[in-house]
């Protein structure tokens, strides 16, 4: 099931979180025109290759993709910052959708929306 709307509201984040829907989508969340601009601008530098699903791309290292190996996990979290910047940098002078949809989660959840922390360390988004 899908819930549709025009502006994100918590009841829907928690349906979501519940298991009670399978997606929330917002319309006109990012205008169309700029979607498409955002979408030109990420992908004329390319993008790097999910090792496990090469067919998919994407913008700096994931998590999982470190297997718990310690330099792996170095790199992941030596690159962190890094990596939010370059994608900032390929939306400007747009701001990044993950960072408005952190912004909005933010301000709807009541615990707020933030970077996630491992060992004490910031994630990727």
């Amino acid at each position: 099931m899908l819930i549709e709307l025009d502006d994100l509201k918590q009841g829907a984040v928690e349906r979501l979180a519940r298991e009670e829907v399978l997606a929330v989508r917002v319309r006109h969340f990012i205008d169309e025109d700029i979607a498409a601009r955002l979408s030109e601008q990420i992908m004329e530098r390319g993008l790097q290759k999910y090792l496990n699903a090469p067919s998919i791309g994407r913008i700096g290292m994931v998590f999982y993709e470190a297997e718990n190996q310690p330099p792996l996990i170095a790199n992941y979290f030596e690159s962190v910052f890094d990596n939010i910047n370059e994608l900032r940098k390929r939306c400007a002078p747009y701001v990044s959708p993950i960072d408005l949809l952190r912004c909005v989660l933010d301000e709807i959840w009541p615990a707020g929306a933030q970077l996630q922390t491992l060992y004490g360390r910031k994630m990727y988004v």
